[in-house]
């Protein structure tokens, strides 16, 4: 097996879980860390040129990165008691409460074993 494929796996292995259905009537809870997609045609690390900076970027694809533990309590959302105490029970555990979530593409600096290991691949399928 190549780094590459060392890598993509590692991030496999330690994914926290598939990303949870987000919706406006429910408080959900999101763990620190990488979660797969529910549906990715590919999940690992791949080298995409970025045409506004003129470079090669090495790119997590198919998972978000949540960056804190974080309890999503949606805007005009209503409380019922239960949601009330799961939410300050999350609080107590050190979860962040956010009103909404935004994600930003993962990229792995150009320093990173990871770039490295995806750079030395796509120069050898280049060749």
């Amino acid at each position: 097996m190549n780094k590459l494929e060392n890598y993509n796996t590692k991030i496999a292995n330690e994914a926290v879980g598939v990303y949870p259905f987000i919706g406006n009537h429910r408080v959900t809870a999101l763990k620190k860390g990488f979660h797969s997609k529910d549906n990715a045609n590919y999940r690992g690390i791949s080298m995409i040129w970025d045409n506004e900076q003129e470079k090669l970027k090495a790119m997590l694809i198919g998972y978000y990165y949540v960056n804190e533990d974080t309890v999503l309590v949606p805007d005009g959302l209503v409380l019922t008691e239960g949601m009330e105490r799961f939410v300050e029970v999350k609080l107590k555990q050190g979860y962040t409460k956010v009103n909404r979530v935004s994600f930003s593409p993962f990229e792995f600096p150009e320093n990173s074993e990871e770039y490295l290991a995806a750079l030395e691949a796509k120069q050898e399928y280049n060749g």
